[in-house]
């Protein structure tokens, strides 16, 4: 699976044109999609929810099993479980036709505004350097590059080690009370 989400990156910054080095954390915001696992997970769930809650009743009873009796010893349980514990929710939950809306609020939780601006700016860059948008011509092209690699790399890179400063500073403080 890993390899799988790997290539699944590797994939999106080759289609968006982006440097190898950019962040990871800027490819669901730049393609508006859920990262690859978290999409498998969402995609896993649906299929499970679809099953228990169809109309023939071997497919019922069978899905029902796997999560209520089966668990671990059924591969639909085991993802139910993983998805339980990845996203920290109910079984309940798991199985609501709103689980892909968890899913998106947990995906992207961690977003700041500024990493949303950012991506904005970044995204806009994108379609001037593809000759969709146009800008006036006292900017040139050697121009919108430096601005896109500056934002791809550097901006988003810093913005990236602060907020990991900030995650580290608030659970100092939390465990120093």
């Amino acid at each position: 699976m890993a390899d799988f989400c790997t290539s699944w990156r590797k994939g999106a910054r080759r289609v968006w044109n982006i440097p190898p080095h950019a962040p990871c954390c800027i490819l669901p915001l730049l393609c508006e999609c859920l990262p690859a696992f978290d999409e498998v997970c969402r995609r896993s769930m649906n299929l499970l929810h679809t099953c228990i809650s169809h109309s023939t009743e071997v497919v019922r009873c069978v899905a029902s099993y796997g999560v209520s009796c089966g668990r671990c010893d059924s591969p639909a349980g085991r993802n139910a479980l993983y998805c339980m514990n990845r996203y920290n929710v109910t079984l309940s939950d798991v199985l609501s036709p709103k689980f892909a809306n968890l899913v998106w609020q947990r995906a992207t939780k961690d977003t700041s505004a500024e990493q949303e601006q950012l991506v904005a700016l970044l995204r806009e860059c994108i379609m001037i350097r593809d000759n969709v948008f146009t800008l006036p011509n006292f900017y040139t092209v050697a121009d919108v590059h430096c601005i896109f690699f500056y934002v791809c790399i550097v901006e988003l890179f810093l913005l990236k080690l602060s907020l990991k400063f900030l995650l580290c500073k608030t659970m100092l403080s939390t465990i120093l009370r």
